[in-house]
């Protein structure tokens, strides 16, 4: 069996497969693919998220691991909207960590008790002020899966229209654009600082187009 060794890599995005995928690869993943054992957790920091490390063993490893993981909400939605005319509703945000505003789509964490879809469509009015017609699940991502085991919910809303006031929190810094296809594309071809969620939003959104 090949040594297995737990190492923090770059942030990517892991796709939820479909489940005679998962059912077809259940087997190899649990016998060549070992799961570290969590032997003592911590709470090291509380605010609006948490951060805990765990002490992890492996196999054929003598001494422990210490890993941090960011501790956020179980699951978040995302919403690419797109009007009746086919542009998409973007936002333009300043996120604190990069110090710098990206293009990036309405969004945020399910609350308690909240399904996705709600919170999809709640994410959507509050940022922009655009509700839509209808609505499609296109996919489920781990956007941070180095960091944190958020799962986000990937929405396609078509027909959108303007139908209300936005309701920001202070540090919602944001501006929403309607742009068409090409004019989004050549602002991120042009190398505009942009949220990856964005692009996993794309990708998604070109899966289901072509199986609809």
């Amino acid at each position: 069996m090949p040594r297995f060794i737990l190492a923090p890599g770059m942030p990517n995005v892991v796709i939820l497969l479909p489940k005679r995928y998962n059912q077809a690869v259940s087997s190899t993943v649990s016998t060549s693919h070992p799961i570290p054992k969590i032997e003592k957790s911590t709470i090291v920091y509380e605010g609006y998220y948490k951060v805990r490390v765990d002490m992890l063993s492996l196999p054929q490893e003598s001494s422990q691991i210490s890993y941090t993981t960011l501790l956020a909400a179980e699951e978040a939605a995302v919403v690419l909207a797109e009007t009746e005319d086919g542009r998409f509703v973007i936002n333009r945000e300043y996120r604190h960590p990069t110090g710098t505003w990206l293009y990036a789509l309405p969004g945020g964490r399910v609350d308690p008790g909240e399904s996705p879809l709600a919170t999809a469509q709640r994410e959507l009015c509050e940022e922009t002020g655009y509700k839509a017609a209808s609505w499609h699940h296109i996919g489920t991502a781990y956007p941070m899966p180095a960091l944190c085991g958020q799962k986000v919910h990937y929405y396609l809303a078509k027909s959108a229209y303007l139908a209300a006031a936005t309701q920001k929190e202070p540090l919602e810094l944001i501006a929403t654009h309607v742009m068409n296809e090409n004019e989004l594309f050549e602002a991120i071809r042009s190398g505009a600082p942009t949220d990856g969620i964005l692009l996993t939003a794309l990708s998604f959104r070109k899966l289901f187009t072509h199986t609809c």
